[in-house]
């Protein structure tokens, strides 16, 4: 893994352009309104993108994020909404081009950018195991699965 790597902020529609070497499957999609997204370069005269992150908004609430959210308690619907809008992003989409994957930098991209969304919570739902893994490394705690649909809900605490 090369030790020098540059992140920054960039505009979540770029991930249309990323996207494209993806598989199909949902991964592609864009499907989430805006929110913010990052790419990881290598430092090198042509600066290659290596991976991109996309947090979006949570934009409704569910019982998952009631359960493992104390403060939507005792929240109205409005006053929840609210809550979910100033203090929670949902890790939409994290990839790292095949060339470059097992070099940690999915890793290191989430986990220097998860502070600067400023955010008290950045909750995933994922039903891939490179993600759990990715998830645990990086200090989300699984609070909920799904058995039957292969689902496992994350959340990050600041």
């Amino acid at each position: 893994m090369s030790s020098k790597t540059i992140i920054e902020k960039i505009p979540y529609e770029k991930w249309s352009e990323f996207s494209k070497a993806l598989g199909p499957g949902p991964c592609r999609s864009m499907a989430f309104p805006q929110g913010e997204a990052y790419a990881i370069f290598l430092n090198t005269l042509k600066r290659p993108m290596v991976g991109m992150v996309w947090y979006t908004y949570a934009y409704r609430n569910n019982q998952w994020r009631k359960n493992a959210i104390p403060e939507l308690q005792n929240l109205n619907q409005k006053q929840q909404i609210a809550f979910l809008n100033d203090n929670v992003r949902l890790l939409a989409r994290i990839s790292v081009f095949e060339e470059y994957r097992h070099h940690r930098y999915a890793q290191k991209l989430l986990a220097r950018t998860i502070r600067k969304i400023g955010v008290q919570y950045v909750e995933c739902l994922t039903a891939h195991d490179d993600i759990r893994s990715l998830l645990d490394k990086c200090g989300f705690i699984l609070y909920d699965e799904n058995l039957e649909q292969n689902l496992s809900y994350y959340l990050w605490t600041r």
